[in-house]
């Protein structure tokens, strides 16, 4: 970086005895509307400040002789050098009130920040130990949303080792407690696994379980399931896509209550709060719930869990009653959730059709989700939307500006490439310090870009070798071969 200019964004950190109490707090800063004028915000990620002590404001930007660069107001002071902790940064020292020691920034430029995030990347899956794994994040937005308003971070995208062996805490501003993600390795399944008496048992490939406390009571229903925060909507649904997914969703409209959408598409994708794409439902994706009063014990989370003592408190397990009890009984459940209980949710009902790992639906035959989801992660999420959404709103859409998110889990499997565009939209970061994805065979071949985004069996290059029901599945895509051509829309990043 050779200097600073109008249009610039640096995103990182500050410490100072007095401005953050020797506390690492979040900066931004963003220059313009000249190269000489800013504004920059001050907050604790942690939610410890005192009334007053964020602060957002303008401030001035210098830039002197050689590496030099100054941002100022009347009271604080970031005396810094350009490219001073690495290519892209700016770091120095933080000064208030005239008070001139113990006060440290770092900020990454954009560029900077892509890199960073790309090298973290490129770690988690040199280091993930065997051939087809899940690289799985747990997306924490800024609190002023999801980087979309002046001043604001991007998402943190936090690693979530699989087969931890320990549950990985999580919070934001709605949700706070742990998850697991447990799969079964494709190498085999033997006694090194740490989960090895949980899936010796047991047919399904992988299990979610989380489990916490809600930070703010939900308004109405909760949604559950796949969100298409990532993809690409400059394009239409394939005509193929439409008559498999209407063939789907009437097979299983009258077991549960189905929520999709194909999201805004086109010139209807560039509308403020354009629809994204969903395939959720309720509660009752969920096959077991546990609901532990704050009076008792909480059921540790690593355990087996499939008949739990009656000490830690109701257990509803979906194949134990069947499913028209079951829904019955979650729709009780929701219509009390609060902020005191602890909640534990356990999901494998889909895995006998997704194999996360290789990356495909088993429908019969296996396809893959690069033909659905081209190189973007799917989006798992839990939200709601304001009480009384589905019968009184005249928009029964589910739009962003409605929501409240309670987890987003974004995940991949590490044999398809991912689009460098999602390096714009997250800040990637490591696991809490000593959680690592355990597995008995301990070895790696990984690389940041494992298989082409094309490696996948095409139509064009074995059509004539394949029967036509195989012909039928490759051309069921939700990513058509044509596109709206709208270039106002976000572009990928050149590989």
């Amino acid at each position: 970086m050779e200097k600073v200019q109008a249009g610039d964004r640096f995103v990182g950190w500050v410490k100072h005895p007095v401005l953050t109490t020797r506390q690492k707090f979040d900066l931004v800063v963003e220059v313009g509307p000249g190269d000489d004028k800013g504004a920059w915000k001050i907050t604790d990620p942690n939610k410890r400040l005192q009334a007053g002590k964020s602060y957002e404001g303008p401030c001035k930007v210098i830039a002197e002789e050689g590496d030099s660069i100054i941002f100022r107001d009347e009271d604080t002071v970031l005396n810094g050098t350009l490219n001073g902790a690495g290519p892209g940064t700016i770091s120095g020292r933080a000064m208030q009130g005239g008070l001139k020691w113990g006060g440290f920034f770092e900020e990454l430029s954009r560029d900077g920040q892509i890199a960073q995030s790309q090298s973290v990347v490129r770690r988690h899956i040199a280091g993930l130990p065997g051939k087809e794994h899940l690289l799985a994040y747990s997306i924490v937005p800024d609190a002023d949303g999801y980087g979309t308003s002046s001043g604001s971070r991007l998402p943190r995208a936090n690693f979530l080792p699989c087969n931890t062996t320990a549950a990985i805490p999580i919070e934001n501003d709605n949700f706070i407690g742990k998850v697991l993600l447990l799969y079964r390795p494709t190498e085999g399944l033997d006694r090194g696994h740490p989960y090895y008496d949980h899936f010796r048992s047991r047919k399904r490939g992988w299990e979610l379980r989380l489990q916490g406390k809600f930070k703010k009571a939900p308004r109405g229903r909760l949604y559950v399931g796949a969100v298409l925060r990532d993809f690409n909507y400059d394009q239409p649904v394939a005509s193929t896509s439409i008559l498999a997914m209407n063939t789907a969703i009437t097979l299983v409209k009258y077991t549960y209550r189905i929520y999709f959408s194909w999201g805004a598409r086109c010139k209807e994708a560039l509308q403020t709060d354009a629809e994204l794409g969903h395939a959720v439902s309720d509660l009752t994706v969920f096959d077991q719930i546990i609901i532990t009063p704050a009076s008792r014990p909480i059921p540790p989370i690593s355990s087996d869990l499939d008949e739990p003592s009656d000490v830690y408190g109701l257990s509803l397990m979906r194949r134990d009653v069947g499913l028209a009890e079951y829904s019955r009984m979650v729709q009780e459940v929701e219509s009390s959730l609060n902020t005191q209980d602890t909640y534990t949710f356990r999901l494998w009902g889909p895995a006998p059709f997704l194999d996360v790992l290789n990356w495909q639906l088993k429908m019969g035959a296996r396809v893959s989700l690069d033909h659905f989801m081209q190189d973007f992660p799917i989006h798992v999420c839990m939200y709601d939307l304001p009480d009384g959404h589905d019968q009184t709103s005249d928009d029964p859409r589910h739009l962003e500006s409605k929501k409240r998110y309670y987890f987003d889990f974004m995940g991949w499997s590490n044999v398809v490439s991912i689009a460098p565009a999602i390096f714009q939209r997250y800040v990637f970061q490591n696991a809490p310090d000593g959680f690592v994805m355990q597995l008995s065979r301990q070895f790696s071949n990984n690389s940041f870009h494992s298989l082409n985004s094309g490696s996948f069996m095409s139509v064009e290059s074995t059509a004539s070798r394949r029967p036509f029901w195989r012909r039928w599945l490759d051309r069921l895509r939700w990513i058509p071969k044509s596109t709206c051509n709208f270039n106002s829309l976000p572009q990928p990043l050149p590989a």
